[in-house]
């Protein structure tokens, strides 16, 4: 899947700007993450780090209720994100779902929880084009 990806962004990875992104929240030193970006599209990578403390023994660092409040602070407006790990669709732009503790995107801040992007798998590798105004 991920060769599948670096072929589909070939220019992306080989001519793309790097950029460091800020984590915060709880865990926000639990998380390396940055974006590249290439005229209109982007990758986001996600990893977690410094989980000795933070899960038990044969488990995975996945999930909303380990990351809780933790989250990306977005550098665009992308309307959604595509995990290329996963095949996830996270809807970006300015979402909020019903319950509070769902909101992706909060504050009028484009800030993407580290729970959704970890959701089913370790790694977080999303790609997505930003909104033309």
């Amino acid at each position: 899947r991920m060769l599948k990806v670096r072929k589909e962004f070939d220019r992306l990875f080989n001519e793309g700007n790097y950029q460091s992104l800020e984590v915060t929240g709880k865990l926000q030193d639990h998380i390396i993450t940055f974006a590249r970006n290439y005229q209109n599209r982007w990758s986001i990578t996600a990893v977690p780090r410094f989980l000795v403390h933070l899960i038990d023994e044969g488990q995975h660092p996945m999930g909303k209720e380990l990351w809780e409040d933790t989250r990306i602070v977005m550098p665009i407006d992308v309307a959604s994100w595509h995990n290329s790990i996963t095949d996830q669709k996270i809807a970006g732009g300015f979402h909020h779902s019903e319950s509070p503790k769902e909101t992706l995107w909060r504050k009028g801040k484009n800030e993407l929880l580290i729970g959704e992007v970890l959701h089913h798998f370790p790694v977080g590798f999303l790609t997505g084009e930003a909104k033309h105004d």
